[in-house]
């Protein structure tokens, strides 16, 4: 008896414990790096879609996630790789190590591979609505497994360079229902908390943005011949003039994709997620 009673007792305090931990829990999470680890899990499938040959596929994603964390409901920042829409892995080098960082200071981060397109038959407006399609698949793959992952719908960001920063700014601000496509997940919305630039653009699709949509952070190089500066500028207009918050932050003398100075912006990306993401719950 006396031992059902000391059980009992123990799985209480356990179940106590555990249900006050919050995302707030360790003290500096998203601030800094407050785990030693991250468990890695590798080609989960988010959808399925056909790819260009008219083959169905896979969708595939890297979920990162700090080991030995408690918390309930954790912000999520979804990583998309760039690579002219014909190239590039979710796999690679930078995003495994932003991923990384990410879990460490708390986040889930998942870094995504998307439809890409053959070179020698290059569209570049089906490349970025398939690109557009899958990703947003991927948002609502997270909403439909939210326990799962232990992901807090409500904090969502997404961040991506070049093509992928192209797709992150189209699913952030294409969010009528004929854009949504049938990449996988359906019923969930493909809506997000936060979008972060990296030297993309809105091209002719830049008055998408509304009144109240997702604030945005842009990192640019004011010498990018791919993805010209102006479209940095413009999409700071088009907030500017509808009253979306961005950030614009001009890489002087920089081409594109200038990944050398990821020291630099690296800083402001943190920043921009801890308070635009992480801690947009004012109340925790």
């Amino acid at each position: 008896m006396y031992r059902k009673a000391l059980v009992v007792a123990s799985l209480f305090i356990v179940s106590s414990i555990t249900g006050c931990i919050s995302d707030i829990y360790p003290k500096d999470r998203y601030a800094s790096i407050v785990f030693d680890n991250v468990i890695v899990h590798k080609d989960v499938v988010y959808g399925q879609a056909y790819d260009y040959t008219g083959n169905l596929i896979d969708l595939l994603m890297d979920i990162y996630e700090p080991k030995g964390d408690f918390a309930r409901k954790r912000a999520l920042v979804i990583a998309i790789h760039g690579g002219a829409f014909i190239g590039g892995d979710k796999a690679s080098g930078k995003w495994v190590k932003l991923c990384t960082l990410l879990a460490k200071m708390g986040y889930v981060a998942a870094s995504i591979n998307y439809r890409l397109q053959p070179p020698e038959n290059f569209n570049k407006s089906r490349a970025i609505t398939e690109a557009m399609h899958d990703a947003k698949a991927a948002v609502r793959f997270f909403r439909a497994h939210a326990n799962d992952y232990r992901i807090d719908p409500d904090r969502i960001a997404l961040i991506g360079a070049s093509a992928g920063a192209i797709t992150a700014l189209h699913v952030t601000y294409l969010r009528e229902p004929e854009f949504e496509g049938d990449s996988g997940n359906p019923g969930y919305s493909s809506g997000v908390t936060a979008c972060i630039d990296l030297w993309g653009g809105l091209y002719g699709n830049v008055t998408e943005i509304d009144p109240g949509e997702p604030p945005v952070l842009i990192i640019h190089g004011t010498e990018d011949k791919v993805v010209p500066y102006s479209e940095a500028e413009n999409i700071s207009r088009r907030c500017e003039e509808v009253g979306v918050y961005y950030s614009l932050h001009p890489l002087e003398g920089a081409g594109h994709a200038p990944w050398d100075r990821y020291e630099e912006f690296l800083p402001w990306i943190l920043d921009f997620l801890y308070k635009y993401c992480a801690r947009k719950d004012e109340s925790i």
